[in-house]
């Protein structure tokens, strides 16, 4: 789960530059999957461990910064 809010957060957030925050970033592509980008046991899976899943412990702009840069 946290995966797939960091993908989205790199993908939707940080390379293409819309938002320069990792933990926005972070914390906006969860939310999206806890509404918009899911549904039924998922979504009430991330909604269940909102708390947990919800901080960040990954550098996100290290991970742009190498993949832009090659």
């Amino acid at each position: 789960m946290k995966e797939e809010a960091m993908v989205i957060a790199l993908e939707r957030y940080l390379i293409p530059k819309i938002l320069k925050d990792q933990e926005t970033s972070y914390s906006s592509a969860f939310i999206r999957i806890c509404t918009s980008l899911t549904k039924d046991w998922f979504r009430q899976f991330a909604i269940d461990n909102y708390l947990r899943l919800s901080n960040l412990d990954k550098d996100l702009l290290s991970i742009v910064h190498n993949l832009t840069k090659k």
